[in-house]
């Protein structure tokens, strides 16, 4: 069993990044780039974290018309990115192209469901029905697995209501997940490392509480030690 461990580089600042990056050399080999750090810096945060031999987790969240997400992910080339975010909620057309124009760079395309800032309240408002977030997750579950996505991001609250004979289907990326009485800072919904792979979680995302603990490290070595279940 178990799962992998990849490490947010939540910032805007490419040195900042890269520091975290080489304190955590030789325990750490996977990080997610998110917008702050792609938009100021483009390819260049991606070129140095693939000079370092490491895998690179896009996570750009897209979401448009299907033409224009097509031309963003036409951009990559073979091995310099694994995964791409984008939502599901742009519906299957969209999906398609992503999935067509990153498969011509090898990258695997991830789906996001529901963001781990959002509760139940706010998306009640969004959607103007009482739905849960768990229907609401196995709704968009459906339309990434009729377009055969590779991954799909969801809250390790909402994996367990996820019929297992999707869970054989896709890899799942759990965010918002936190080892037992650490802080939630702004995740609505966590869950713990070992509970996100007992649940089926090929990958966890966890950010500050090793970027920005006192130990590095040590935090590191926590949650892949917690992956081992």
């Amino acid at each position: 069993m178990g799962g992998e461990l990849i490490v947010a580089l939540n910032t805007n600042n490419i040195e900042e990044a890269l520091e975290w990056v080489d304190r955590l050399r030789g325990v750490v080999n996977f990080y997610k780039v998110g917008l702050p750090l792609y938009l100021k810096y483009g390819k260049k945060i991606i070129e140095e974290l693939r000079s370092r031999n490491l895998r690179v987790f896009l996570d750009l969240k897209l979401h448009d018309i299907p033409s224009v997400v097509k031309q963003s992910l036409e951009v990559f080339q073979r091995g310099e990115v694994e995964m791409v975010t984008c939502h599901v909620s742009g519906g299957s057309e969209m999906l398609k192209e992503a999935k067509e124009a990153a498969s011509q760079s090898g990258i695997r395309i991830a789906g996001v469901t529901i963001l781990t800032s959002i509760d139940r309240y706010m998306m009640q408002r969004f959607i103007g029905h009482y739905l849960t977030l768990e229907e609401v997750v196995n709704n968009l579950l459906k339309v990434a697995m009729e377009v055969s996505l590779d991954l799909a991001v969801v809250s390790g609250k909402e994996l367990k209501s996820i019929p297992e004979e999707v869970k054989t289907k896709m890899d799942f990326i759990v965010p918002g997940v936190r080892l037992e009485g650490a802080e939630s800072l702004d995740q609505k919904r966590i869950i713990t490392p070992q509970e996100a792979v007992a649940l089926g979680a090929k990958y966890i995302v966890v950010g500050r509480p090793i970027t920005h603990s006192p130990n590095p490290l040590a935090s590191a070595g926590a949650y892949l030690e917690a992956l081992k279940v």
